[in-house]
C-alpha cells in the first residue's frame, strides 16, 4: 500500500485501520519540505479481506497533506 504525503514541518505518524482495528504499526511521515513536495510512502504486509469494510487512515500526529493512497495485489 502506498501513501502520497506532504508536510511543512516535523513529519509525524499514522497508521491504518480497517473496521476499527489497527492492520498497520505507526508509519513514519517524514517532511518533506511544503505542503506541495511530495513523498510516496510504501506500507508492506497489509492483508486487505475481502467484502465491504471501513478503512480508516489515521494521523496521529498534525500537519500532513494526502495526495492519494493505493492499494496493489
Amino acid at each position: 500500500m502506498d501513501f502520497r504525503v506532504a508536510s511543512s514541518g516535523s513529519g509525524g505518524t499514522a497508521h491504518l485501520e480497517i473496521d476499527g482495528s489497527p492492520v498497520t504499526g505507526g508509519i513514519a511521515l517524514p517532511d518533506t519540505g511544503g505542503w506541495n513536495t511530495w513523498a510516496t510512502l510504501t506500507a508492506t504486509g497489509v492483508t486487505l479481506p475481502a467484502g465491504a469494510h471501513v478503512l480508516r487512515v489515521v494521523f496521529e500526529t498534525d500537519g500532513m497533506n494526502v495526495d492519494w493512497i493505493r492499494f496493489a495485489n
